[in-house]
């Protein structure tokens, strides 16, 4: 009994610093150089739910997407039943940018849970999104953890074109998380009818957590304004 105690305390104990390293990885600028000079951080924000991810690190392989660890889910697809949520969420993370941007960086980061209507309940097949994409295989997912790249469990990914690349995971053939990570492009560039697409098919609504918006599958509109701010 003793040792599975200890063993449950050093799990959880392994667990918290793996939670502090992450919060520290995220601090990307550094202002000044004598000691105790402002640490900032790069992001205002990161998604706290991480994606189960295998425990060995692995060297990257051709025709492999492996995502940095503060993109995931920075721009998701979520449920149309969260909608009001996520605007009071675009409230808070707005007073919160606002109190904490300092020169290049933020004083504090602000971890996004998990919405109360997760993606898997719209219950959507991966196997179908392939056929609708017209996706012949995905590729295999991973992510820079830590310092090594690891497999997300169930993990896959296909590029859309023009740089943006679909990524998400599944669980017995029913898709959990699903997002995007999208380039700077030249603005000349349209938004890629496949990223349209993957929106009307899911029917979610595409958000963006790094601009703070908030596209309707419906809104061709609004994804053509949403892809212009990212032309360079």
């Amino acid at each position: 009994m003793r040792y599975l105690v200890i063993a449950v305390l050093v799990g959880a104990l392994s667990l918290y610093a793996f939670q502090i390293l992450r919060r520290w990885r995220q601090a990307k600028t550094q202002i000044g150089l004598p000691t105790g000079a402002q640490l900032l951080f790069g992001l205002p924000t990161i998604c706290d739910p991480t994606p189960p991810l295998a425990e060995t690190p692995h060297q990257p392989a051709q025709g492999e997407t492996v995502l940095h660890e503060d993109d995931w889910r920075q721009i998701e697809f979520v449920s149309e039943e969260n909608r009001e949520y996520i605007e009071q969420q675009f409230v808070q993370h707005r007073r919160f940018r606002a109190e904490k941007r300092q020169e290049a960086g933020y004083t504090e980061i602000l971890p996004r849970p998990e919405h109360p209507a997760p993606f898997s309940r719209l219950g959507v097949s991966q196997a179908a999104l392939r056929d609708a994409l017209e996706v012949s295989s995905w590729e295999r997912l991973s992510i820079d953890w830590l310092g090594g790249a690891r497999e997300v469990e169930g993990g896959f990914a296909a590029p859309l074109g023009h740089g943006v690349i679909l990524y998400g995971y599944a669980i017995d053939n029913v898709v959990q998380e699903l997002a995007l990570l999208v380039p700077t492009h030249d603005p000349s560039i349209s938004c890629p009818e496949t990223v349209k697409r993957v929106g009307r098919f899911v029917k979610a609504d595409l958000v963006d957590w790094y601009k703070l918006a908030r596209i309707a599958s419906s809104d061709t509109p609004g994804f053509s304004k949403w892809w212009d701010i990212y032309g360079s």
